[in-house]
C-alpha cells in the first residue's frame, strides 16, 4: 500500500532536520564571522589576480596569431610576386609600389651595377737556369669587365710586370685593355679604345694554362710582338659558320731608325702612352673555327710609316701571318708563319727590309687520374732584327686542374753564340 502525500512531506522535513544538524555551524569550527568575512577578502584578491593574468595570457595570444597572419600574407605576397614576374607580367602604381590586380606587393628592389661586373686576371712566375740565372715573377694580370646593357659592354686589363715597377725598377704597370664593345645585330661587333690587336696565335689569348712552354715562342715575340695592343676602333663580324673577319683603324708602331734596335719590330712598340699619332696602322684579319678542334686564320696589317717622322724616306710596311690550330683528342698541332716587309733604303742597307719567322708545335696530352700532363717539341726560325736563328724547345706541361699549370721545358738557340736554357714555370688563371 503507497504512504500518503501528508506522509511523504513528514519524511522530507525530518530529512532536511538531519542534514542541517549534520553541517557543523562556524561556532562548532571554532571561526569567528570576522575571520569567515577575511578570508572571503582573500578569496576575491586570488580570483582578482588569476583574472588579470589571464587576461595578459590571452593578449599574449592574439599578438602572436596576428604575427602568425602577417607571416603568411608576406609568404602569400612574395609567391604571388616570384609567379608574376617569372610571367613578366609585374605593374606599378604611380608609386613605384608593385600591384598584382587589387592586391599591393613590395618593391623588388633591381639588380646593382655588381651583377653585370665581372672580375678575374692571371699570372706566372719563372725559373732559368743555364746561360741565364733568373726567378722572375713575370706578370700578374687583372680583368675587369662590365656588362651595361644587353648590347655594350666595357672590357679593361691591367698588368703588373716583373713584380716591382717604378723608377730604376725591373717592372711596369701597364693598361692592355681598356674598350667599349657594342652588338649592333646580324653578327656585327664594333669596338673603340685600347684592345690587343687580332693578330696570330697567342696575342689575344695568352694565359699560361693555354700554351706550351714557360716562355712564348720567339716568333710570336719578335715577328708579332706579343703582348701587342693599340688604340682604335674596330668591326667584327662573326658568320655562323664559324668565320670571323675583323677589321680596324689603329695606332702604329714606332720603330727606331738607327742604332742597336733599328727597325725591330718589338721596339717599336708604343702601348698608347703618349704614343705618336701621325701614321696610322689598318689590321684586317679572319678565322674559321667551324670545325670543332680545328682553327685557321691569318691577318694582313699595313703602316704608312714605322718611324713615325718627317723625313723624307717613308718607311711603309706590310705585315702578313697565317696560323693553324688543332686539337684533336690529346693530339696537338700548332704552326704559325709572319713576315714584314719594310720599304725604303735605310732598312735595306741594314738587311732590315725583310723580317720573318715560323714554328711548328706537336703536342700530345694525356688525361690521368691526377691531372692532364702534355708533353711537346717545338722548331722556331727567323730572321729578324734581334734574333737570326734556329731555336728549339721540348719539355712539358702539367695541369693539376684546369686553371693552374706547371711547367718544365729546355730550349736551346742556335746563332753565332749558342745558348742553353732549362726553364720551370708556374701559371694560374681565374
Amino acid at each position: 500500500m503507497k504512504p500518503t502525500k501528508p506522509l511523504l512531506f513528514q519524511i522530507g522535513l525530518l530529512a532536511v532536520a538531519g542534514i542541517a544538524l549534520m553541517i557543523p555551524t562556524p561556532q562548532a569550527q571554532g571561526q569567528t564571522l570576522e575571520e569567515i568575512a577575511a578570508e572571503m577578502r582573500s578569496m576575491k584578491e586570488r580570483i582578482s589576480e588569476l583574472e588579470t593574468k589571464l587576461e595578459v595570457t590571452e593578449s599574449k595570444l592574439a599578438s602572436a596569431e596576428a604575427k602568425a597572419e602577417s607571416a603568411k600574407q608576406s609568404a602569400d605576397t612574395a609567391v604571388q610576386v616570384a609567379s608574376t614576374a617569372s610571367a613578366g607580367s609585374i605593374i606599378t602604381d604611380e608609386k613605384g609600389v608593385i600591384v598584382n590586380g587589387d592586391i599591393p606587393l613590395p618593391v623588388i628592389p633591381q639588380e646593382g651595377w655588381w651583377n653585370k661586373t665581372s672580375i678575374g686576371g692571371y699570372g706566372e712566375m719563372h725559373l732559368t737556369l743555364g746561360d741565364k740565372e733568373e726567378i722572375d715573377f713575370h706578370r700578374f694580370v687583372l680583368f675587369v669587365d662590365h656588362q651595361f646593357d644587353d648590347r655594350i659592354r666595357l672590357v679593361t686589363e691591367l698588368e703588373l710586370e716583373h713584380s716591382l715597377a717604378g723608377d730604376g725598377k725591373p717592372g711596369e704597370v701597364e693598361l692592355e685593355q681598356a674598350y667599349v664593345e657594342m652588338d649592333l645585330g646580324s653578327g656585327y661587333a664594333a669596338r673603340a679604345g685600347l684592345f690587343l690587336l687580332p693578330v696570330g696565335i697567342i696575342n689575344e689569348y695568352h694565359e699560361p694554362n693555354t700554351f706550351f712552354g714557360t716562355e712564348r715562342n720567339f716568333v710570336e715575340s719578335e715577328i708579332i710582338p706579343t703582348t701587342w695592343w693599340e688604340g682604335g676602333v674596330g668591326l667584327t663580324k662573326r658568320f655562323d659558320n664559324g668565320l670571323s673577319l675583323d677589321l680596324s683603324g689603329h695606332s702604329g708602331l714606332d720603330v727606331d731608325a738607327d742604332g742597336s734596335n733599328a727597325f725591330r719590330i718589338r721596339g717599336g712598340r708604343q702601348k698608347v702612352a703618349e704614343a705618336s699619332a701621325g701614321d696610322w696602322g689598318s689590321t684586317l684579319n679572319a678565322e674559321y673555327n667551324g670545325i670543332p678542334g680545328f682553327g685557321i686564320g691569318g691577318s694582313i696589317q699595313y703602316q704608312s710609316d714605322l718611324t713615325q717622322t718627317t723625313s723624307p724616306e717613308s718607311n711603309a710596311a706590310w705585315m702578313a701571318e697565317t696560323h693553324i690550330d688543332v686539337q684533336m683528342g690529346g693530339f696537338g698541332l700548332s704552326a704559325l708563319y709572319g713576315h714584314w716587309d719594310i720599304s725604303g733604303a735605310t732598312p735595306a742597307a741594314l738587311g732590315l727590309a725583310e723580317q720573318s719567322g715560323f714554328y711548328i708545335e706537336p703536342s700530345y696530352t694525356f688525361n690521368t687520374s691526377i691531372g692532364d700532363i702534355g708533353f711537346f717539341t717545338r722548331w722556331s726560325k727567323l730572321e729578324a732584327q734581334k734574333l737570326d736563328s734556329n731555336v728549339y724547345d721540348v719539355g712539358m706541361n702539367y695541369w693539376p686542374t684546369e686553371n693552374v699549370v706547371l711547367k718544365a721545358d729546355y730550349t736551346r738557340i742556335d746563332e753565332a753564340v749558342d745558348q742553353d736554357f732549362i726553364n720551370f714555370g708556374v701559371g694560374f688563371q681565374f
